[in-house]
């Protein structure tokens, strides 16, 4: 299985998406795309995907990679200035060397990181309401801006 392509069914979860007939497993946004974007940006779910398997877990979980890896066809429209105050919702939360950062989708295919405050109880899937502190514009056309804010409160 493992190096071997297969042509796979996008299923519902946006990072689970492709399937060889019979076996499920998982095709990361990073193992899909050059340039941050989702799977779910230009694959619905029932859409064919073409995968070639990256590895199996001694657990027996499957991991898929794009033999041709994609990139975003539209740029990402932004209009984002500092101080700015935006609701978004929090996509991921992960520990760093200095803190915990979370990840804040502010705009389709743009997440904002922020640091976890300390008074507040925060968890994937809750909205926010946030602060631009700054944004860097992308290096190139198709990737997103660096956008880093400050949470302010739960909504």
């Amino acid at each position: 299985m493992k190096g071997r392509e297969h042509h796979g069914i996008s299923c519902a979860k946006q990072d689970h998406p492709p399937a060889a007939p019979g076996v499920v497993g998982l095709l990361k946004n990073t193992d899909y795309s050059i340039d941050f974007s989702e799977v779910s940006e230009s694959k619905k779910e029932g859409d064919t995907v073409q995968v070639k398997c990256k590895e199996v877990t001694n657990e027996g979980k499957i991991f898929w990679i794009a033999p041709v890896k994609q990139h975003r066809r539209v740029p990402i429209d932004y209009d984002f200035e500092p101080g700015t105050a935006v609701v978004g919702t929090i996509q991921d939360i992960r520990a760093f060397h200095d803190g915990v950062g979370v990840f804040v989708r502010i705009a389709p295919g743009l997440d904002a990181l922020c640091f976890a405050p300390s008074d507040l109880e925060i968890e994937i899937g809750v909205k926010v309401s946030i602060r631009i502190q700054s944004v860097d514009g992308a290096k190139e056309k198709y990737m997103p801006p660096r956008v880093k804010g400050r949470i302010l409160r739960v909504i």
